[in-house]
């Protein structure tokens, strides 16, 4: 009798100690794995954020460690080391046998191509996981004119790519939307939201301790983490607050992150002289970011124009799993759809600075409203994007697959 075996594709798998992304790849495998399936995984040997992986004594799955290159050169190392990693992934792939489902995310963008291919020579099923929709965003965050034909190119090979798949998980309504745009069957998206890997409850006790750091001490506190690169917006919350002339003991936004953004975020405040609303911290260990979640009042999520449904940052999750109301500023977009539907948060538009402003001014004034908000995130993410319901649906998805 054949076992039914699945091969998960993720370039950065392994456990890092202060970034959660790998916690979804690893907790869906654990998760079908308690369902029958044999599995194995194929990732890279050089970790997203953290200097080095925190490796686990023992797996009851197969990895494939592929060693990866440390080039100084941050955007050469990441071009150089996702064809790498792609290329050894195609002959591991190849050389494999007795499998009948392949699941990859999109990390690195081109490995959809490769398991397209497997899937062409092997007629194996494939599932991709668009955790961002390539080459979509790459082609808003490099808008030149002079990549016309590669870029043309490169969307007709993804989107063949995107179509052939057995399922395609999309993060969200909006997201299907693009996906279907790109050739996508309807039929064959399934939607799946993130969900918060560590900590599904509001009851946060740091919530109860009215008394925060002094270098945190403000009537409302505003708490942005994670990534913050490309496709964030930031410009329209950083002109509200100067034309808020509210005070730093009034209003604080702490960003706990990094990314490239961060550098014209911090160059543009200094310009404006208004630095000192913003608290910057690095990265930092679980136990250290429930204490700064705790102290906050609400989260921040920026989208620029045209990354609506390209991208659906999973930190909205965080901040909804501990009730924590979440202001939105951009375009249409999942996370404005959901903020407007179950009243989780505050959505505004970047050109809504006046009006951004004056939010910030009643908020400091009376924070009354953000009770019941953070009600409606809390129910929101219990009924909808709970980390049970979420694996739940992958595990019903992957069944499908199942040859017995």
């Amino acid at each position: 009798m054949r076992q039914n075996k699945f091969i998960y594709l993720e370039q950065y798998f392994l456990k890092e100690k202060k970034w959660q992304a790998s916690e979804y790849p690893r907790q869906i495998v654990e998760c079908l794995l308690n369902d029958g399936w044999i599995a194995e995984v194929i990732c890279g040997s050089k970790p997203y954020r953290d200097r080095k992986y925190i490796f686990q004594e023992r797996q009851s799955y197969k990895i494939n460690l592929l060693k990866l290159l440390f080039i100084k050169n941050n955007i050469l190392s990441k071009l150089v080391n996702d064809f790498c990693f792609s290329v050894k992934s195609f002959f591991i792939l190849l050389k494999r046998k007795n499998y009948n489902l392949v699941i990859c995310q999109t990390n690195p963008p081109i490995i959809v191509l490769v398991v397209y291919l497997i899937s062409f020579l092997k007629k194996i099923d494939y599932i991709i996981i668009a955790m961002d929709i390539y080459p979509d965003v790459f082609f808003e965050t490099y808008k030149n004119k002079k990549l016309k034909i590669f870029k043309a190119l490169s969307f007709f090979i993804f989107g063949k790519a995107y179509k052939k798949a057995s399922k395609v998980i999309s993060l969200g309504e909006k997201m299907n939307e693009k996906l279907i745009k790109k050739g996508v069957y309807k039929r064959n998206i399934k939607r799946i939201y993130n969900w918060e890997p560590f900590f599904d409850a509001k009851n946060n006790i740091y919530k109860k301790q009215t008394r925060k750091p002094d270098f945190l001490k403000s009537n409302v506190l505003i708490t942005y983490i994670g990534n913050f690169g490309a496709a964030h917006e930031w410009r329209s919350l950083v002109k509200a607050i100067k034309k808020s002339e509210l005070k730093p003991s009034q209003l604080k936004i702490l960003f706990v992150s990094q990314g490239r953004e961060l550098a014209n975020l911090k160059r543009y405040l200094k310009q404006e002289n208004i630095s000192k609303f913003f608290v910057f911290k690095s990265p930092v260990s679980k136990p250290l970011l429930e204490k700064y979640l705790g102290y906050s009042d609400m989260g921040y999520i920026g989208i620029k124009e045209s990354f609506g449904g390209l991208v659906v940052p999973s930190k909205f999750a965080t901040y909804i799993s501990r009730g924590i109301p979440v202001i939105y500023i951009g375009e249409d977009s999942d996370i404005k759809r959901i903020n407007k539907c179950y009243e989780c948060g505050f959505n505004f538009s970047t050109y809504q600075v006046l009006k951004i402003s004056n939010f910030f001014k009643n908020i400091v004034s009376d924070k009354k409203l953000l009770t019941q908000y953070s009600e409606n995130a809390f129910n929101f993410y219990e009924n909808n994007m709970s980390r049970s319901i979420a694996l739940n649906s992958y595990k019903d998805l992957a069944n499908q697959f199942k040859i017995n």
